[in-house]
């Protein structure tokens, strides 16, 4: 496994590239674009740290929550958002469309609940809303249309030993497809979900070991440890 910075930047266990790498292998342009709708399947850590993305570093930019009572403000800080700035709406029932409709002109990030059936032509009428409003709305479930759509595949939490020792961090797997200029093959990528800082963190390749220095003195070439066979 290779080395983790740290938030201050010193090397722990593995290597770490910086956060704005992030979202690169997944994201059209490594970002979520205005005025799209984004599916995002089973993990809530990865609809924060997409939260997180699309709010970007705008001190106090405002987001919103509607229908996800279970998502609180510490896991939404510690995700890199401004908890100070969110609006919860926990409970909007049958009219989360309305509630969408009416924060789309304010805010420029919701997160909603998964509205279940919903009939075609409320989805198309808010994705047209998300759209002229230019706002980016996160959807925790499926959505017909939905501009991207990410889900994790595989996690597991690094740290721990037999039985003891700390949690560090979450390695996950996020797959993504899309259509449109987001289309093509589903792709993958490895974060860290979240990463020693409590956010998300791309994983880099471990960093190649030098060889011994006795080694180096004798001549050998590093990598090559074919035998030599005599011909003739």
């Amino acid at each position: 496994m290779g080395a983790v910075l740290a938030a201050d930047g010193r090397a722990g266990h593995g290597t770490v590239a910086g956060p704005g790498s992030v979202w690169g292998p997944l994201l059209p342009e490594g970002r979520l674009r205005a005025g799209t709708v984004t599916a995002v399947g089973g993990d809530k850590g990865l609809l924060l740290a997409l939260a997180a993305q699309a709010v970007g570093r705008r001190p106090g930019a405002g987001w919103a929550v509607v229908g996800l009572p279970s998502l609180g403000a510490l896991a939404a800080r510690d995700a890199g958002l401004d908890a100070g700035a969110g609006l919860w709406v926990d409970a909007p029932g049958g009219r989360w469309a309305q509630v969408v409709s009416l924060l789309v002109s304010t805010v420029p990030v919701i997160l909603l609940g998964a509205p279940g059936s919903a009939p075609g032509r409320v989805v198309r009428r808010v994705a047209g809303q998300v759209r002229a409003h230019g706002a980016v709305l996160l959807v925790a479930g499926p959505w017909d249309g939905a501009d991207l759509r990410l889900r994790v595949t595989e996690a597991r939490w690094d740290g721990l030993g037999a039985g003891h020792g700390v949690l560090r961090h979450r390695r996950v797997v996020v797959e993504v497809s899309g259509r449109g200029a987001a289309g093509g093959a589903p792709r993958r990528a490895e974060l860290l979900l979240p990463g020693p800082t409590g956010m998300a963190m791309p994983v880099a390749e471990p960093e190649p070991v030098a060889p011994p220095a006795d080694q180096v003195r004798a001549g050998a070439a590093p990598g090559r440890g074919r035998a030599l066979r005599v011909v003739g």
